[in-house]
């Protein structure tokens, strides 16, 4: 389930290293800060219904998992979680 964030954002997903989901991996968009975890980033890749080839599902998850940042991180100064800021 994504979290915070902006809901007309077309987010772009990176592994979040400071957090674990339960049963799944943790991601944070880069554009707007939402939380989630990877099965909601193969949701926006249709990759849950095993469309795309073995090869194209980990070249995508390879491309989320190669950046990787914390909850508290203002990734190139665009964002700046408001729930996670007043719990500093």
């Amino acid at each position: 389930m994504i979290r915070y964030g902006k809901n007309d954002c077309v987010h772009e997903w990176a592994f979040r290293k400071d957090v674990r989901e339960e049963h799944c991996i943790s991601i944070i968009c880069t554009k707007c800060g939402a939380f989630g975890c990877l099965c909601d980033a193969l949701e926006k890749y249709d990759l849950l219904n095993l469309s795309l080839s073995n090869k194209e599902i980990k070249q995508t998850i390879y491309k989320i998992l190669k950046k990787s940042y914390n909850s508290f991180d203002n990734i190139n100064n665009r964002w700046e979680n408001p729930y996670l800021k007043n719990k500093k």
